[in-house]
């Protein structure tokens, strides 16, 4: 029914997140895509999780070998045959396939889309004052093939910025800003760095936490204060059972109470019966506030919860019925 292939300026622009959470979409439409990465190296992170956690589900735990090195920007002709013969048997068992192409190769991309006569969209992140121009000279480059651009992980200062320059010239496109989920660690990943003692385990560890909190002295409200933002983790004492309370009534999704020691039984009881983990650790809280910096800082991997997240935001920046037309 239909190939689509994701090409990208430079490397970890996004288009594996975006192919993904398009994975996400059709397999909720009925759909089954299938996912080859003909590019890919040894021990690819990326297609290795498209693999086994995205379109694994739909029983295409094992895609086509990939096409090993590639000189230049054209593939020779045996290239072109296998990788002919990998996408035509995913397309038959699959319908739709997805397929990964080259980051900073825009000839290869085009060399890719020539040979399989699919459509390409470019994934472009803006890294630089002359993005946007960046962004148009490899639309450009891509010539016919060229179906649609996307530019993912924009700064919000930037984003009006970028679509008044891109809008204009494209017509198939798509601003996508920074999204703190493709950033978020799980609740898990926060117990782990911390060295933490579960008082309420969570009934789900991979819950994402998008922002952290300080619970103190404040003027304002519980539900101002505590419930402006979902995804939130709030960090405070042990013995501010005020903090915790308010904090477990508005929509707190996980409490770090510092300086050791148990909590008081009636906040356990409300955690247990909002189902909202709470955790314990010895450090104070500016100490532990401190010890999320390596949490944050490292490296962000692509989870299935933060492709779901990534997925349920892209229809605000993004005509996804559009990208999944041209999926097929």
């Amino acid at each position: 029914m239909g190939i689509l292939q994701f090409t990208s300026i430079v490397p970890k622009s996004g288009k594996t997140s975006i192919a993904a959470a398009l994975a996400l979409s059709l397999t909720k439409a009925g759909k089954t895509p299938g996912y080859y990465k003909p590019v890919a190296g040894t021990g690819d992170a990326d297609a290795a999780f498209m693999l086994s956690d995205v379109v694994g589900a739909t029983g295409a735990a094992e895609g086509p070998a990939p096409l090993g090195a590639i000189a230049g920007s054209v593939l020779s002709d045996d290239q072109a045959r296998r990788l002919k013969e990998a996408t035509a048997g995913l397309e038959s068992a699959h319908g739709v396939v997805l397929l990964e192409g080259p980051s900073g190769n825009p000839g290869l991309a085009a060399s890719i889309s020539a040979a399989m006569g699919c459509k390409t969209v470019l994934v472009g992140k803006p890294s630089g004052a002359a993005d946007a121009g960046d962004i148009l000279q490899a639309a450009e480059s891509l010539g016919e093939c060229l179906t649609g651009v996307i530019a993912n992980g924009v700064p919000k200062h930037r984003l009006s910025g970028l679509r008044n320059v891109l809008y204009p010239a494209l017509e198939s496109r798509g601003v996508i800003p920074e999204l703190r989920a493709m950033h978020a660690p799980t609740v898990d990943q926060l117990a782990d760095t911390l060295g933490a003692s579960w008082v309420q385990e969570p009934e789900d560890a991979g819950v994402l936490l998008e922002r952290f909190l300080i619970g103190g002295n404040i003027m304002d409200s519980g539900e101002e204060y505590y419930g402006r933002y979902p995804s939130q983790a709030v960090i405070t004492r042990r013995q501010r059972t005020d903090i915790q309370l308010a904090c477990l009534l508005h929509g707190t999704k996980c409490l770090v109470l510092t300086e050791g020691g148990e909590p008081a039984e009636y906040i356990k009881a409300e955690a247990m019966q909002r189902g909202v983990p709470v955790m314990v650790v010895d450090s104070n809280t500016m100490e532990t506030a401190d010890a999320l910096g390596s949490l944050l800082s490292s490296p962000s991997t692509l989870t299935v919860a933060r492709v779901s997240a990534f997925a349920e935001s892209l229809p605000n920046f993004l005509d996804l019925d559009w990208l999944k037309s041209l999926a097929g």
